[in-house]
C-alpha cells in the first residue's frame, strides 16, 4: 500500500478525499488542527515550518496540498502570502527533499 499524506486535509474538502481513499492508501492528514472525522491520521504541524514538512514527508508516495488560508477576515493580511505562497514552496522543497 503506497503511503500518502493530505496536506490541509481536517476541512470539508480533505475528510471528503479522506474518505474516497482511505482503504487504498496508508494515509497521514498533516494540518494546523486535528481532522474531527479521523483524529487518528492527523499529525498536527504547519506548512510554514520547514523542518516539520522535510520530517513528514519522509517515504512518502503521493502528496496532495490543500492548505491554505482563505478566509475574509485573516490577521494579519500577510498570512495570506506566509501559508499560501510560502507554505507551497515549503512543500515543494520538502517533496524534493525526500525525492
Amino acid at each position: 500500500m503506497k503511503n500518502m499524506t493530505l496536506i490541509g486535509a481536517s476541512g470539508f474538502v480533505g475528510t471528503r478525499l479522506t474518505d474516497l481513499i482511505k482503504d487504498e492508501f496508508q494515509l497521514k492528514i498533516f494540518d494546523k488542527q486535528q481532522s474531527h472525522f479521523f483524529p487518528q491520521l492527523t499529525v498536527l504541524g504547519d506548512v510554514r515550518n520547514q523542518s516539520e514538512l522535510d520530517k513528514e514527508l519522509k517515504n512518502q508516495d503521493a502528496v496532495v496540498l490543500l492548505a491554505a488560508e482563505h478566509r475574509d477576515d485573516v490577521s494579519p493580511t500577510s498570512l495570506y502570502y506566509d501559508v499560501n505562497v510560502q507554505g507551497t514552496k515549503n512543500v515543494l522543497e520538502a517533496m524534493e527533499l525526500n525525492g
